[in-house]
């Protein structure tokens, strides 16, 4: 299995999982690009690195590209590999290119076509040469919603037989469990204040925070809330100003301020367990732009929150109903074969 970097991402807790339950029936090894991110989900599995970064201008980009398709060759061979599983689309092009008698599976963790991210000569270069030309040398693919689909075939002519789509799954027991874990006492008093909307992903232009917080800014004209932010990302300090400059009152995890229930939005950053937040909030609000098979949004619901979503491609509808349980034992855990109820 091969991915560029083991850091922060929903597509990194899949990598995470899926190395997770292959391992009980294959001989699996992981594969990053290098060992620059921490690595944050580890499995257990054995790690081995490509050892070639990424960065320099594009002549450096394009030797390290094809340095990292050599380095996967000979790690392939080395391992007399059978299938190679690789998750992002960098991952993706470096596995197609070292391809030997090894069956190739990409999963696609999201839309391609709506991916703003994907702008200007290189991703005019990817969308319309890269992808058309090389997504139909693997053997399968595998996206996490069915609506990604649509896009391999019609844009960049996938042929439909070698498609399939597995929904992204969810760890219904433990996210309930470790909901349950109480607030630290200090962020206790900000929820007593009054109601809470919390929102959870990276700060990045894919999650679409901005807008959330002009319409925040809107709601609190009227209605006192408090409005909660986990996780970090690229667009931190953005944010942060943008709140400020609509006269909202702001808290970052990472400031000198002490933590009270006089701000209005609060910052906590990446927390180790997000879901002891979301449970005890009022809504929890999912802004993104576009997704693939939303984690974020699917643990809300197992936690039994209600939700407001932007209806943006590919993934928020479907995931709709609710991942199970709805219903609790008397004793407050999940309902299901293994609890007995």
């Amino acid at each position: 299995m091969v991915i560029p970097n083991l850091g922060l991402g929903g597509a990194q807790r899949v990598f995470h999982d899926h190395s997770v339950e292959l391992t009980k029936y294959y001989d699996v090894t992981e594969a990053v690009f290098d060992f620059d991110s921490e690595n944050l989900y580890p499995s257990g599995n054995p790690l081995e690195s490509l050892a070639v970064r990424g960065g320099g201008g594009p002549m450096r980009k394009v030797t390290n590209f094809f340095r990292r398709v050599r380095q996967l060759r000979r790690l392939k061979q080395r391992l007399n590999t059978d299938i190679c599983v690789s998750h992002l689309e960098g991952a993706d092009y470096v596995n197609l290119l070292s391809k030997g008698r090894e069956k190739i599976i990409l999963l696609i963790h999201g839309s391609k076509t709506h991916d703003r991210n994907i702008s200007g000569p290189t991703g005019w270069l990817r969308k319309r040469v890269l992808m058309p030309l090389l997504y139909k040398r693997a053997d399968r693919i595998v996206t996490v919603s069915q609506d990604i689909i649509p896009e391999m075939v019609d844009d960049y002519g996938v042929d439909v037989r070698k498609l399939s789509a597995i929904n992204n799954s969810f760890e219904v027991e433990s996210v309930w469990e470790r909901a349950q874990e109480p607030l630290p006492p200090a962020m206790q008093a900000v929820y007593a204040a009054g109601p809470v909307l919390v929102t959870s992903g990276r700060l990045a232009i894919q999650k679409n925070q901005r807008p959330l917080l002009d319409i925040f800014a809107a709601l609190r004209a009227g209605q006192a809330a408090k409005l909660v932010f986990i996780g970090d990302g690229e667009l931190r300090d953005e944010l942060v100003q943008h709140a400020r400059s609509r006269g909202l009152r702001v808290h970052e995890a990472w400031g000198p301020e002490p933590l009270t229930p006089d701000f209005d939005v609060y910052f906590v950053g990446l927390q180790h367990n997000p879901f002891q937040y979301i449970r005890p909030a009022s809504v929890f609000v999912f802004p993104s732009a576009w997704e693939g098979f939303p984690l974020a949004l699917g643990e809300a619901m197992t936690c039994g929150m209600p939700v407001v979503s932007t209806d943006c491609p590919t993934g928020p509808a479907k995931c709709w109903p609710p991942p199970r349980p709805r219903r609790r034992c008397p004793s407050g855990r999940p309902s299901g074969p293994s609890t007995g109820c």
